[in-house]
């Protein structure tokens, strides 16, 4: 049966779609791309069905099965999966914001990159699944079983995990600004450069089993149980951490300079820059580690506040530099200005040739012209006609003279000698 088969067969209600699995258990529905929002699918048996990139949204998938459904890029925004099993779904980059998935079954999944924000999730089962890079920021985990799962890149920022079991769980570069950890199970949990803030809830926190994950160690530390002093000191670290993110780019000059502002005001031994990071769209993320005796919101608001000034000072020197570099331009430019104005008087005058000739007679030849010529242009003109005028008197000369040899010789040319008769 082809896309639109299955789709028609599903529209005739749940009870038919179900004895039709039942008598074809091995025929995979193929659904993708249809839109089911709003539909009533309670109890809804879509199990190993290809639902990529679908439309949920708003749809009743209470207690359905969706066991090794495929739901890749689905659209479940506010839909219902309450009691739903889930198990082995995948669920990647898909929206699931503000739906309702309490006491869903989750386990062994990929939600790897899913929006789950507002969603709720309490009590879900959530074992061994991949959470990598999820949002769930304000999602409500209470009593959530997320054991051994993979939380790596994760925003749980304003998330309640309250009372919720993190037992071998990764919280690897995991933000957690705002969570709620109280009497949440953090047994052997891997907190390696998580972030967490000073709104960061850990009351009551249950730490008693063995090899705990270490801040900055990759592997288990097996020395021992880890103690209450050992997480506090770890938990403590991440505490001592604020986050400075300039995602336009960033001057260094005005960062260098609004640090060293904040080292003179603090000491040099109670602010340092723990790391930098040249994240993608030119953002970058610079790390400074402060005394536990300062106030982080405090310390975090002034280091913008030294920058920005840092910054705007800087700018203005820049324009102020640029100012007088205009004006500097200005000047060659009306300097350059006079000069042509003055080449251009200087070409404007009379150009006039005399030749005299050693025969005795004068010609004088003259040409007045009113001209805006470049003087060397002038000068090639006068240089030209003044030669053309001598060339001509000198072969008119020349001509003059040969005819005046000629005539004197005539008289020395001997005489004529007689006939002999």
């Amino acid at each position: 049966m082809t896309n639109g088969e299955h789709s028609a067969l599903l529209k005739q209600g749940v009870d038919a779609w179900n004895t039709w699995r039942k008598d074809n258990p091995w025929i995979r529905p193929e659904l993708s791309s249809v839109n089911f929002s709003l539909a009533n699918l309670n109890h809804v048996n879509l199990r190993w069905a290809n639902f990529s990139k679908a439309n949920l949204r708003w749809a009743n998938l209470k207690s359905a099965d969706l066991r090794w459904a495929n739901l890749f890029q689905v659209n479940l925004n506010r839909a219902n999966l309450s009691l739903a099993n889930l198990s082995r779904i995948d669920l990647r980059w898909a929206e699931v914001k503000h739906a309702d998935l309490s006491q869903a079954n989750l386990r062994w999944g990929n939600v790897s990159c899913a929006n789950l924000s507002q969603a709720t999730l309490i009590e879900a089962d959530l074992r061994d699944t991949d959470l990598s890079l999820v949002n769930l920021s304000g999602a409500n985990l209470s009593g959530a079983d997320l054991r051994s799962a993979d939380l790596s890149g994760a925003n749980l920022s304003g998330a309640n995990l309250s009372g919720a079991n993190l037992a071998e769980v990764k919280l690897f570069k995991t933000q957690a600004l705002g969570t709620d950890f109280t009497q949440a199970i953090l047994a052997g949990a891997c907190l390696q450069d998580w972030t967490t803030d000073s709104e960061t809830k850990l009351d009551q926190v249950v730490y008693d089993a063995p090899y705990l994950y270490m801040n900055q160690q990759d592997d288990h530390s097996d020395d021992g149980d880890f103690t209450i002093e050992e997480f506090v000191r770890s938990f403590k670290q991440s505490l001592e951490t604020i986050y400075l993110i300039f995602s336009d780019g960033i001057d260094w000059e005005a960062f260098l300079l609004s640090f060293q502002d904040l080292q003179d005001e603090y000491g040099q031994s109670n602010v340092s820059i723990r790391a930098i990071e040249d994240r993608e769209d030119n953002t970058f993320l610079i790390r400074l580690n402060i005394s536990p005796d300062i106030d982080k919101t405090q310390i975090e608001s002034q280091a913008k506040e030294l920058y920005e000034a840092r910054l705007t000072l800087i700018e203005s020197r820049y324009r102020e530099e640029l100012n007088v570099k205009d004006e500097e331009i200005a000047v060659h430019w009306k300097q350059s200005a006079d000069l042509i104005e003055i080449v251009k008087l200087q070409a404007k005058r009379t150009i006039g040739a005399h030749v005299h000739q050693t025969n005795g007679h004068d010609i004088e030849i003259q040409s007045t012209k009113d001209c805006t010529i470049m003087p060397e242009t002038a000068e090639t003109l006068e240089t030209a006609e003044t030669v053309e005028t001598v060339e001509t008197l000198e072969t008119a000369e020349t001509a003059e003279t040969t005819e005046t040899k000629a005539s004197g010789l005539d008289a020395y040319l001997p005489p004529e000698i007689p006939a002999w008769g």
